[in-house]
């Protein structure tokens, strides 16, 4: 039987950089922003220090920052204004960003705990508005992305697909064939203008088609009660894509994986693809769950041996209906730590996320050991953006650091917690997706999750 499947990237992006599936995605470059405007903080002279610019895209609903001395914020107008030229304390500071679209579903606060010596420049890019219908039917089984949408049917011939898309020039993605099994190959149409609606008429996936390439993954080593999965990504022309069926193993031992790569006939100097490999261990009750993953840009023909850091789980959790507060012994290396606390309709089509990241800098800087993530203390913050304590929740903690290969190793504790028992068993839920932000000096991407 024809099964129609939506593989959860209509959700993808928040402006140009999104989270996806259970795996990373690529990391995606900075300059969304425009309307250049220099603010100073409503109410008093510009603190001394560094200009900070910072990119939301659109307009963000809120912007505010303080002196990590002071617990008094200070609240920028954003106006029509989608950069920002700050005047920040010389010393460890925050800085806000609030995302909340009056046309789409969904609110995203975000709180940056950072020092002088970290990046000059902070992307946040709040979603854009979508105005215009991409339409089209597709020929063959398979999946195609544009756009940040993602849409796929396993067995189906002549299915239709509908896009909400935001105006800009974007790359259509098509995979033939059976994303449970293995794609055919792939192609990839260039440089389609969205200016109003469009129907891409009827396409098919085998057109200009290529094979994918093998690159087989060898050096996992998965411990007893832990769950591998791994996955290549392509990021291209704001489509992001899982080339071909993740791996899914728990059994112990050393692993090996076959793995797919888009080949280089098909890419522009602008793609990025990745691997990502990450293995999860559930708690004994179910209600957590560790997890460690190691993210990598690869190449074709690029080594594909890979280790695993250790299992962190050394992090305990307070929270209460507008607070949550982890704390932690000692982090792995020079780490950034990533907070998040995400509230999820009943059928996950919308979500309101709270999140906190400390640089790596700012926790040498200030000897943190804990983080509280905790926003409703923001200048001009409004009830609606209030989580619902009635509803299903997720938090998580996450540690990120750069390894001298370049790869990116991220450990972290998370669960699901279901105001009608205790909590959920991990594995019964949907995919998390991810919001995906530059990875810049200490700011690294947040890791696996399941």
């Amino acid at each position: 039987m024809p099964v129609m499947v939506r593989l959860g990237f209509d959700r993808l992006v928040r402006g140009c950089a999104s989270r996806v599936a259970t795996l990373a995605v690529a990391s995606l470059a900075a300059g969304c922003g425009s309307s250049d405007n220099r603010n100073a903080p409503d109410g008093g002279s510009p603190l001394p220090g560094a200009v900070v610019t910072v990119h939301t895209g659109v307009p963000p609903a809120l912007l505010a920052i303080r002196d990590e001395a002071s617990l008094d914020w200070r609240l920028l107008t954003p106006s029509t204004a989608s950069t920002f030229d700050i005047v920040m304390p010389s010393g460890p500071y925050r800085i806000a960003v609030v995302c909340a679209a009056a046309d789409r579903d969904g609110v995203a606060v975000t709180e940056y705990a950072r020092t002088p010596e970290d990046d000059a420049t902070l992307v946040n890019v709040c979603d854009p508005a979508t105005p215009f219908d991409v339409t089209g039917t597709v020929a063959q089984s398979g999946s195609i992305a544009f756009a940040g949408n993602g849409e796929g049917a396993a067995g189906a011939t002549n299915w239709f697909f509908d896009f909400q898309v935001s105006p800009g020039t974007f790359d259509l993605v098509l995979l033939p064939g059976d994303f449970s099994v293995a794609y055919d190959g792939i192609a990839i149409r260039r440089d389609i203008a969205i200016t109003g609606d469009l129907d891409l008429g009827v396409i098919d996936l085998t057109k200009g088609m290529q094979p994918l390439v093998p690159m087989r993954v060898t050096g996992i080593t998965v411990a007893a009660g832990d769950v591998l999965r791994s996955s290549t990504l392509l990021e291209a022309g704001g489509a992001f894509v899982v080339l071909g069926r993740p791996a899914f193993d728990q059994s112990p031992g050393p692993k090996e994986w076959n793995a797919a790569l888009a080949p280089a006939g098909v890419l522009r100097a602008t793609d990025h693809q990745y691997l990502s490999v990450g293995a999860n261990r559930p708690s004994t009750d179910g209600s957590s769950s560790s997890f460690r993953s190691i993210r990598r840009e690869v190449h074709l023909g690029d080594p594909a041996e890979v280790t695993l850091p250790d299992p962190f789980d050394s992090v305990a959790f307070e929270m209460s209906p507008d607070r949550l507060t982890a704390t932690w012994s000692k982090l792995p290396g020079e780490s950034a730590v990533s907070l998040t606390r995400t509230e999820f309709s009943d059928d996950f089509s919308s979500d309101t996320s709270y999140e906190l990241e400390l640089t790596a800098r700012f926790i040498a800087a200030t000897g943190a050991t804990t983080a509280t993530l905790e926003v409703t203390d923001l200048p001009g913050f409004k009830a609606a953006w209030l989580l619902d304590p009635t509803v299903l929740q997720d938090r998580d903690f996450t540690a990120t650091r750069r390894l001298p290969t370049g790869d990116t190793a991220a450990v972290g504790v998370g669960s699901f917690i279901d105001p009608t028992t205790t909590a959920r068993v991990i594995g019964a839920l949907p995919t998390r997706r991810y919001r995906e932000r530059p990875v810049t000096g200490a700011h690294l991407f947040s890791g696996v999750r399941r």
